[in-house]
């Protein structure tokens, strides 16, 4: 079995500390992969990008001002760009109104700050063609994540504590090389180096959840455990083969039992419960529904079981009925809506198709004066490079089988409307951009490999290309 303690999957490299595990092993790539540090110039990233830097690796650092703490914001952005500076290697810094973004969304100040550091990190990756994120998340972080969401009720996957390595989408990946360190050694491993970071003052606010565990909790803890952060590694390591062990068996019975969003009740009932609910929330997932709750999950494994319909209204318009031995998921009547198959050639302008969507092309200039609004129902918008269509441009529906180039990879269309979460009642009337050869464009999804600007901004040689849902839509 492998050893999943702390510092104990990988022997100590030289000058490195035991606990530290290479970025590319952990992602399974090549030792000369390009990698972005998510740099804030604290001691966490600090430590990280010397170790990176010792280790070989071919580091770029990413660095955004959340405009939260005013000038000393300011000061961690020149101390990032001073220490990028130091060891050579080049630094992006991006600025995001997090207080305003938080309202915008409903959100409290640490989910939003959490939201545009990854939108902002996806971005700098996707202009500069690197794969990996590389964050200082450290075995502290990884215990006070998960006393947060036990707090808070989570189930077994929450308490499989941060990910070494997860998906971003785009081949993408994030990894986090120190996990097996606490923040002990990772401060020794400063002074020992003579590293310089920065401290930021919010952490010491203890009306943030985290920073009150931090303060008030974890010290009672390590009372009782000197260990309780090798202790949590181990709890969430055993966790997460035991769901890997569970998932496998949901996505076993899925393949072989559901099909196009629905599913057979009483096999589905009878399956272990574990095993069930990751049936049931693979299929909300796949059918569009928006953060599927406990309790509708608990709700739909009940009704499997009974011998009356059932109907019920979950997250994001979707109906799931269970009638006649069988689940379904809907979009009630908008369901029905369909763009027909055809062929709709695309002109300059505005393009009005069966269904409710328009595909308006304008010039990059003209596209400047409109605000990219990706708002699923109502609009979305990217640049497409004029070289890189062949032949005219035309609009059709989704057919079975459609992939797209995406990320060095042809992905199937399908498979990337349900990971995107494109609601399950406009996959019937959405457009495919085509040109001869093949799919150029998916609104929601993005553009094959090579034919849209990185940054989704107006460049010279390109055209504006929005796609929206009429007013009026039924969907």
């Amino acid at each position: 079995m492998a050893d999943h303690s702390i510092g104990g999957r990988r022997a100590a490299r030289a000058g490195l500390p035991a606990g530290f595990v290479p970025p590319w092993e952990l992602a399974a790539m090549e030792k000369g992969e390009r990698v972005l540090l998510a740099f804030s110039g604290g001691a966490d990233s600090s430590a990280l990008l010397d170790m990176l830097m010792h280790a070989g690796a071919a580091v770029e650092c990413a660095h955004l001002d959340h405009m939260i703490r005013g000038s000393e914001a300011e000061r961690d952005a020149e101390f990032c760009a001073r220490a990028a500076e130091r060891y050579g290697v080049p630094i992006h810094i991006g600025h995001a109104d997090v207080p305003a973004s938080a309202k915008a969304h409903g959100e409290g100040l640490e989910e939003a700050a959490r939201r545009e550091r990854y939108a902002f990190f996806e971005r700098v990756m996707s202009e500069r063609g690197i794969r990996l994120l590389v964050t200082a998340h450290n075995a502290d972080d990884n215990l006070e994540t998960m006393l947060l969401r036990l707090a808070r009720g989570c189930g077994a996957r929450g308490m499989c504590g941060i990910p070494t390595v997860r998906r971003l989408g785009g081949g993408r990946e994030v990894v986090r090389p120190m996990l097996g360190m606490t923040k002990a050694q990772v401060l020794e491993y400063c002074r020992e180096r003579e590293i310089p970071f920065v401290y930021d003052s919010t952490n010491g606010d203890v009306e943030y959840s985290r920073n009150r565990l931090r303060a008030l909790v974890l010290p009672e803890l390590r009372r009782i455990n000197p260990a309780v952060e090798e202790a949590a590694a181990r709890l969430a390591a055993n966790i997460g083969a035991d769901c890997a062990y569970l998932d496998s068996l949901a996505d076993g019975f899925a393949a072989a039992h559901c099909t196009d969003g629905t599913a057979p009740a009483r096999e589905l009932y009878d399956l272990p419960a574990p095993v069930a609910r990751r049936v049931l929330r693979r299929l909300c997932d796949e059918n569009g529904v928006t953060m599927a709750e406990e309790k509708h999950i608990s709700a739909l494994l009940a009704a499997l079981g009974e011998d009356a319909a059932k109907s019920f209204s979950l997250p994001g318009g979707v109906r799931a009925s269970v009638s006649d031995g069988v689940l379904r998921f809907s979009h009630g009547a908008a369901d029905a809506a369909v763009l027909p198959d055809a062929e709709y050639p695309l002109k300059c302008g505005s393009n009005p198709l069966p269904g409710g969507f328009s595909v308006d092309i304008y010039d990059a200039e003209h596209g400047k004066s409109e605000n990219i609004n990706i708002i699923y129902k109502v609009s979305t918008k990217t640049y497409l490079y004029t070289d890189k269509i062949k032949g005219a441009l035309f609009a059709r529906p989704r057919r079975p089988g459609d992939r797209i180039v995406m990320g060095g990879m042809h992905k199937s269309l399908k498979k990337l409307l349900c990971d995107k979460k494109v609601p399950l009642g406009i996959r019937g009337i959405l457009p495919v951009i085509c040109d001869v050869d093949g799919i150029l464009y998916v609104p929601f999804v993005g553009a094959r490999d090579g034919a849209a600007p990185a940054a989704s901004a107006a460049h010279e040689g390109t055209l504006a290309v929005t796609v929206r849902l009429a007013a009026d839509g039924t969907v």
